[in-house]
């Protein structure tokens, strides 16, 4: 062969490898080239619900598809990946603490950072029971499917809650995991209070506002005027103080069974004793005698004074908590009130004023203001649940929003925790701070229920703040 012809064939080997062979040493370069690393920026919110349900947004570099997120070794399920730079994942439950957030890429490279876990660290109201329009069917079922109208007092036992609704005219009970809503007594039907039917579903309700559970035993409201005891096991209900139906131009306190009360708000168990909030007069009902006295205020006073017992008097009480043997109500004026505390235990029935100033309450469009004692001010308290050895108020100023406020009994300090915007006619619910909106005046109740959340009675159904 010509050294010309072995040259040219030389020549056209190489071209071939070349040809073959580059992309496959490409990749192969590729895969031996390490990725980098991912790098945490930015981690919001930074305080997340012990309940778990936030939504964690990461800002950062270097994050690809297969990337995961764990927080304190449990994951944090990735929701969404925005390019190189973002991602979204779901917070999962856990104890107060700070703990380490880490970001593993596909080849396993970490960063980290830190949260910190908190009982309050709320960020999404929802809708959990209910729906957002006027007026509802007042129906049982799952979450939109059911209804649960103005619930105003609740108790919480296991994993149901137990609830009035005020405008529903029912005595309901909800199942915190699905959201299930069941009546327990009522027809929906505001006709009047009759338990007369053995058949509590039977049973007609008069814009119940009261109830107490304790075991197989409730106490609730027949109405504003009459209060019932159920055994929840039998289904059979007993008036214990007021008159079914009530005699709305009497008003004459004495017998158990007679016109007693003007407009009850809320009841407390403590012993063997109920203590009936009646607008400006607190009732002890003896449950084992029974036999009903008036232990603090006086009828028709319509003045804010402490003392003891009679002495001790107030406008209006129209929302109130059981915290140990003292009771906390919240006294209120036309733009503005008071907390008062009232000793059940010292057999004096000392009422006290513990926050805000009597003498001089907020006017007209003035906001309430954080602080200790009477320098604090509030406008109009909706409710008030117990947290802790501590209290959480759902404040309301002038229709447009709602502070949800921490009151500390043992050092007379109130601080705002989060704020509600409002709308006169419309929700919007989502984030918090700043996007969700409720309507104020609709707020009937709250309660507080630790890892779980806040829940808000309204009108319009159930919320859940968490």
């Amino acid at each position: 062969m010509k050294i010309t012809s072995i040259i040219f064939l030389l020549f056209q080997l190489s071209a071939f490898f070349s040809c073959t062979l580059k992309p496959d040493l490409e990749a192969i370069e590729a895969q031996l080239t390490p990725y980098p690393a991912p790098v945490i920026s930015g981690v919001e919110p930074s305080q997340l619900f012990t309940g778990g349900g936030t939504t964690v947004e990461i800002t950062g570099e270097n994050f690809a598809p297969g990337i995961s997120v764990k927080i304190n070794g449990s994951n944090c399920l990735v929701m969404s990946l925005t390019g190189t730079t973002q991602l979204q994942c779901l917070a999962p439950a856990s104890a107060e603490g700070t703990f380490a957030i880490e970001v593993t890429g596909f080849d396993g490279k970490t960063d980290s950072d830190f949260v910190t876990y908190d009982k309050l660290a709320y960020s999404r109201l929802s809708l959990v029971v209910g729906k957002l329009t006027f007026p509802s069917t007042n129906a049982d079922g799952f979450a939109n499917n059911g209804d649960s109208k103005g619930a105003s007092q609740m108790a919480v036992d296991g994993n149901y809650l137990y609830t009035v609704d005020y405008d529903g005219h029912k005595f309901k009970k909800i199942n915190l995991s699905t959201f299930e809503s069941e009546t327990i007594v009522g027809t929906g039907v505001n006709s009047g209070p009759d338990v007369t039917d053995p058949n509590p579903l039977l049973a007609t309700l008069s814009n119940p506002q009261c109830l107490v559970k304790s075991g197989n035993i409730a106490y609730f409201c027949l109405s504003d005027r009459a209060i019932g005891k159920m055994d929840l096991s039998s289904g059979a209900i007993t008036v214990i103080a007021g008159r079914v139906p009530a005699d709305s131009n009497t008003y004459a306190p004495g017998d158990p069974l007679g016109d007693n009360f003007y407009l009850i708000t809320h009841i407390f168990l403590l012993n063997d004793k109920l203590y009936v909030i009646d607008w400006d007069v607190i009732y002890e009902i003896n449950l084992t005698t029974p036999a009903i006295t008036a232990v603090a205020g006086t009828y028709n006073s319509g003045a804010m004074a402490d003392g003891n017992g009679p002495a001790g008097t107030f406008d209006q009480m129209t929302a109130a908590e059981l915290l140990g043997d003292k009771l906390y109500v919240f006294d209120e004026d036309s733009y503005g009130g008071a907390i008062r505390k009232i000793d059940l235990g010292s057999g004096n029935f000392e009422v006290t004023t513990v926050l805000g100033d009597i003498a001089d309450l907020p006017a007209y469009g003035e906001e309430s203001v954080d602080g200790v004692g009477n320098a604090a001010t509030l406008n109009i308290v909706k409710s008030i649940t117990t947290y802790g050895t501590k209290l959480m108020l759902a404040d309301e100023f002038d229709g447009d929003q709602v502070k949800i406020r921490i009151f500390d009994p043992a050092t007379g300090e109130i601080n705002t925790m989060k704020t509600i915007l409002t709308a006169s006619n419309k929700h919007i619910l989502g984030a918090i701070d700043g996007a969700a909106r409720i309507r104020a005046y609709q707020i009937r109740g709250i309660k507080y229920v630790e890892n779980f959340g806040l829940l808000l009675g309204t009108s319009y159904g159930l919320l859940r703040l968490q």
